[in-house]
């Protein structure tokens, strides 16, 4: 980074250089194809088969179970729950293509300690239950979880609400309020649509004299 003593990445690229130090991985995105040929099975149930397991990737548990099903209002959960863990145990096994959230659950299950004093994730808005428990049992370090809960645009990848999260007692929260990047028009703009669509009550303040919108 050209910073002494910092380091920055992404989260999936830190956990990617822990499990597969080697480079062995077959790095790629799980198909429907492939589903349908491992199993035996039609489009529609691969297609199910699928979203448990990204269900299961994006969360903190440790093990495929009905949680990651519950929200497919399935008749035989227990059916497409076999094929889910079969598929999570060949693509431990390196038997099949490793989605790169596939990769991030395996580091998050190793409870890897990181050596830093202090960690910063950005776009925290769009962080996962997984990436949020990869940080949460960092307990040596000063952590900052730095975003914008209304630009969250990735909920149909089962991100989470950081912000929200009470388990942790010692956390503190500070509102970033001054923007650099537009005037008066457009932070006076945001403050309307911001209060009257989503019940925002901190306006947004701009450092700057005037903006041209077109």
């Amino acid at each position: 980074t050209g910073i002494d003593n910092t380091d920055i990445c992404t989260m999936h690229s830190l956990a990617l250089n822990i499990v597969d130090p080697e480079n062995k991985f077959n790095v790629g995105k799980l198909t429907l194809t492939f589903i349908e040929n491992r199993f035996g099975i039609d489009n529609k149930d691969a297609h199910i088969v699928k979203k448990i397991l990204e269900n299961f990737f994006a969360s903190s548990s440790k093990k495929i179970s009905q949680c990651h099903s519950v929200n497919l209002n399935l008749m035989n959960e227990t059916y497409y729950l076999t094929m889910a863990i079969e598929l999570w145990n060949d693509i431990i096994e390196c038997k099949s293509k490793i989605p790169h959230d596939a990769y991030l659950k395996m580091y998050q299950l190793k409870k890897h300690h990181l050596n830093y004093d202090i960690l910063m994730l950005d776009e925290a808005q769009d962080a996962t239950e997984c990436m949020l428990s990869i940080l949460k049992i960092q307990e040596h370090s000063v952590r900052y979880l730095v975003g914008d809960i209304h630009q969250q645009i990735y909920g149909f990848r089962n991100v989470a609400n950081p912000f929200n999260n009470h388990e942790t007692k010692q956390i503190k929260k500070f509102t970033l309020s001054q923007s650099f990047r537009y005037g008066y028009q457009i932070s006076h703009l945001s403050n309307m649509l911001l209060n009257q669509f989503k019940s925002e009550t901190k306006k947004i303040f701009s450092s700057r004299l005037s903006t041209n919108i077109l």
